[in-house]
């Protein structure tokens, strides 16, 4: 006589094959996110390797040449030719007053994904503005978008991030180092600089090795250490008002280590509402500079960051926040590095 399972043993037999694919499935996800966190490290890394590359043709960092109306690129702009992306680069006249208008392949330039500039882990490669974004709608000649995005943006290290616009978020606004001061205007030897947002050309006023504006650090500016002093950093341009803008904006990559990591502004994340514009006046909202304009990535407990060296290090979300402001800072003078 021939026997089969009888359906008591099927069932047991299919019990047991879903409990081993429900015992293996998070190995196999945390393997997957391994291997896309290794590639985002990998293209940090890369672009560290460009901004040395840089620095030792033009004797210091690329600058955001950004006026807030047009403006000739910004800091990954000028990376793009050590990037292997000469050919972009190429298609841009930097003779104009503003490169906005460029075109590459037929399309608008800030249309153009650049995978280098883009984390396997991100979620969402393409940005878009309503028409409720007025202030980042003036510096995109009104276009909403669709713009790429880039997971990756310079760092103004502990600057000044007061709340000037629609939000009452007041928490981690503030420069704790004293390398510069929490005002939003100040008079040096009759000249007005505007020291919110790192919205001047002084490096008196800027913390980190990048300014909002045209100024950026050479070596001797990194007075720290290279080693010590946070160059580049992951982002999430969807979660932040200005940022949606693209890679290619002149005025979208204003970001500061003031706000800690992955501070929670993401839409329809972490418990953020997905309407979380102006409608929104807390520290979850897109105009919560200090909170929107900070490094975060998709990776869980933290961020890969380049520091100054061209080496990369993940550096924990829950890292001692004046620790992580001095590894922001390139002057504080305490000589902090990595932990």
């Amino acid at each position: 006589m021939r026997r089969g399972f009888t359906l008591v043993e099927l069932l047991v037999v299919i019990a047991i094959i879903g409990i081993l694919i429900a015992l293996l499935l998070p190995a196999v996800q945390a393997a997957r996110e391994a291997a896309r966190s290794s590639q985002c490290a990998n293209n940090l890394k890369q672009l560290g390797v460009a901004l040395h590359s840089y620095c030792n043709t033009y004797g210091r960092f690329p600058s955001n040449h950004n006026d807030y109306v047009g403006g000739r690129g910004n800091v990954l702009v000028y990376l793009l030719p050590y990037l292997e992306c000469t050919q972009i680069f190429k298609a841009i006249n930097f003779r104009q007053s503003n490169i906005w208008p460029t075109r590459y392949s037929g399309r608008p330039l800030y249309e153009t994904k650049i995978s280098v500039l883009q984390c396997p882990s991100e979620r969402v490669f393409i940005g878009r503005l309503s028409s409720a974004d007025t202030p980042a709608l003036w510096r995109t000649d009104g276009i909403r978008g669709p713009f790429a995005l880039s997971n990756y943006a310079p760092s103004m290290g502990n600057q000044y991030m007061g709340n000037d616009y629609a939000t009452s978020c007041t928490v981690f606004t503030d420069n704790i180092l004293g390398t510069i001061p929490n005002v939003y205007w100040i008079t040096d030897n009759g000249v007005q600089y505007m020291v919110i947002h790192g919205n001047n050309i002084n490096p008196k006023y800027i913390s980190g090795p990048f300014s909002r504006l045209n100024w950026s650090a050479a070596i001797k500016d990194i007075r720290d250490g290279t080693s010590n002093t946070i160059a580049l950093g992951e982002v999430r341009q969807s979660c932040g008002a200005f940022t949606r803008s693209g890679w290619f904006n002149q005025d979208s990559l204003w970001i500061a280590t003031t706000g800690p990591i992955n501070s929670p502004t993401c839409p329809g994340e972490k418990g953020v509402p997905v309407d979380n514009g102006l409608s929104l006046t807390n520290c979850q909202s897109l105009y919560a500079w200090n909170m929107a304009h900070a490094f975060k990535s998709c990776h869980p407990g933290g961020v890969h960051f380049t520091f100054c060296d061209g080496s990369v290090h993940f550096v924990n979300e829950n890292i001692d926040y004046e620790t992580y402001q001095c590894l922001g800072d390139r002057r504080d003078g305490k000589g902090i590095s990595v932990p």
